[in-house]
């Protein structure tokens, strides 16, 4: 199921680019509502993602992740930064004229009861983007639309005729990714699509997404804190801390060598099935809590927790280095090829 639009790509463009994307949300306070300081939710982050390709951002509740997602469909306001979906600057257009774009780029919420009207049956969530796009015109092909959608994500016909809360978590989040499908999009931005779920639904929708992608071409955002799951649905992994992408590289990349420090210590939190690399293992542990996002540390906004922190780091912000395929923002980077937690303490580049 698949409506085709005409869209100019040139081969080598980027399906989505985001260009130093920051959100701030004012801090207000008194009678008068005067702000009196911001959440500095994201801060600068750039990235893009390819036709076709799954790019997903993980971190620490907290970390921005899902402002980010949010801000790339409008859902929150973007403070500063520029957003290009499908050659387009999405961040200058009337609301009229994104709408009309808003059908190629969807969102899959995290909780699939809340993202569902249960006073309506799933045929008809289905059927109401149908409608708005203009989709369809007659009932006969907003009925055969649904069916068909419902068919895509695995269900039969007769779950349009049911309630959300008649459904089980996996089915329910089924009808979340058909909604986000009626409208034929390029883009899906997968926030927490999993983590409500039991572990074993989970890689059913999982395996689903898969298939979809395959079947298509579709590209996805996946956002997550689960390591597991981000590493078997993306290509491409960007680590988020405080607001900032510390490091992104490829999903292979990443794992077998992580060149930040806060990488290390969240694949070092990933089990591993292997016994003889769990044993040779250095426990890294990073102390404290996440620094107020409202008043993050100077310098890099990961000092106060790293083990590797040296006194230019209060200081001064690093810079990102290395390539295009694997860049990270550290002053002390980890050694290159010694895997994640296998290094020797305080070992660097």
């Amino acid at each position: 199921m698949r409506i085709e639009q005409a869209v100019a790509l040139r081969p080598n463009d980027p399906l989505l680019s985001v260009r130093d994307l920051t959100i701030h949300y004012p801090i207000r306070k008194g009678v008068f509502a005067r702000t009196v300081g911001h959440v500095k939710a994201v801060n600068g982050v750039s990235f893009d993602v390819a036709p076709g390709e799954t790019v997903g951002i993980v971190g620490e509740s907290g970390c921005g992740k899902s402002s980010t997602g949010r801000a790339l469909i409008r859902l929150e306001k973007i403070t500063s930064g520029r957003v290009d979906f499908l050659g387009r600057d999405i961040t200058a257009m009337a609301e009229g004229e994104f709408r009309r774009l808003r059908r190629d780029m969807q969102m899959v919420f995290q909780d699939p009861f809340s993202a569902l009207n249960p006073q309506k049956r799933v045929g008809d969530l289905l059927a109401e983007p149908i409608v708005v796009h203009h989709l369809a015109r007659r009932r006969d092909e907003v009925r055969a639309l649904v069916a068909d959608t419902l068919k895509t994500v695995g269900l039969t016909e007769q779950f349009a005729y049911r309630y959300p809360h008649e459904l089980s978590g996996g089915q329910r989040q089924r009808v979340v990714v058909a909604r986000a499908l009626t409208t034929s999009p390029k883009l899906l931005i997968c926030d927490e699509p999993v983590s409500a779920l039991d572990v074993s639904i989970q890689a059913q929708v999982l395996n689903l997404l898969k298939d979809l992608q395959a079947d298509l071409d579709l590209a996805y955002i996946f956002i997550t804190h689960g390591l597991g799951a981000v590493k078997y649905i993306s290509d491409r992994i960007l680590v988020m801390y405080l607001g900032h992408i510390v490091e992104s590289a490829s999903t292979t990349e990443l794992f077998a060598n992580p060149r930040h420090p806060y990488t290390e210590v969240l694949l070092n939190a990933y089990p591993v099935p292997d016994p003889t690399v769990r044993d040779r293992r250095q426990r890294v542990v990073i102390e404290g809590e996440v620094p107020s996002p409202a008043n993050p540390p100077s310098g890099c906004v990961f000092h106060t927790r790293c083990p590797s922190a040296k006194d230019i780091c209060s200081v001064e912000a690093p810079v990102s280095q290395g390539t295009s395929a694997h860049s990270f923002a550290c002053h002390f980077p980890l050694a290159e090829g010694t895997g994640p937690g296998l290094r020797t303490k305080g070992a660097v580049a």
